[in-house]
């Protein structure tokens, strides 16, 4: 059974000021993304259930943590594309029910067939599979924004979130023109090592 959970918006959606242009790779993976989608997925196997209703709440966190999570890209060919802030976007979340050790697979191709359109925020949606004692979490991310060191990271402050952790909005730092594109611009400083201890959410 399919279920569509994110808090609707309160009014109308309001689109603030440009944010900034593409920097380097951000620019080119949204021009590659015109021909073949080059979104990505990362998924986390969660021992531990929590209430559905807790998890867009969690998001929301998230978003309103890193900037990138609320953008929309505005731009044609042959111009300058510029990451615009869109207000009352919520991350979309999609419940599943099911075994996520089994179900986790056919979930992702379903997400990568689904191409994002970069003039619509947001660039990044979510995935939750509920098992009776187990969870997967799904984050699908325009490559645009995100990177997948960077996916891991908000993945991990999604659990934190959920488990009650406070998370400080960060500021966007400029677009990076090295071999790392996003880690930094999404204005992370986690540490890998945290990442990987993140496990036993329940709420």
């Amino acid at each position: 059974m399919y279920r569509h959970l994110s808090k609707p918006s309160s009014g109308p959606v309001k689109v603030s000021d440009t944010i900034r242009p593409l920097g380097l790779f951000e620019h080119m993976f949204w021009l590659l993304d015109q021909n073949r989608s080059l979104h990505f997925v990362m998924t986390a196997q969660i021992a531990g259930w929590a209430s559905p209703d807790h998890w867009p709440e969690a998001l929301d966190r998230v978003q309103t943590r890193h900037p990138l999570l609320s953008v929309c890209i505005e731009g044609s060919p042959g111009s300058v594309p510029r990451f615009r802030q869109v207000d009352a976007a919520p991350i979309p979340l999609r419940i599943v029910d099911g075994d996520p050790k089994t179900r986790w697979e056919r979930e992702v191709g379903e997400e990568l067939a689904t191409p994002f359109a970069p003039n619509q925020a947001p660039l990044i949606r979510a995935v939750l599979i509920q098992g009776k004692r187990n969870t997967a979490f799904i984050l699908v991310a325009h490559h645009s924004i995100a990177d997948g060191l960077s996916l891991a990271y908000a993945l991990r402050a999604t659990l934190s979130a959920l488990s009650g952790e406070l998370l400080e909005p960060l500021p966007l730092a400029p677009a990076l023109r090295g071999t790392r594109p996003h880690s930094l611009s999404m204005g992370i400083t986690e540490t890998w090592a945290k990442v990987t201890k993140t496990s036993g959410v329940k709420a």
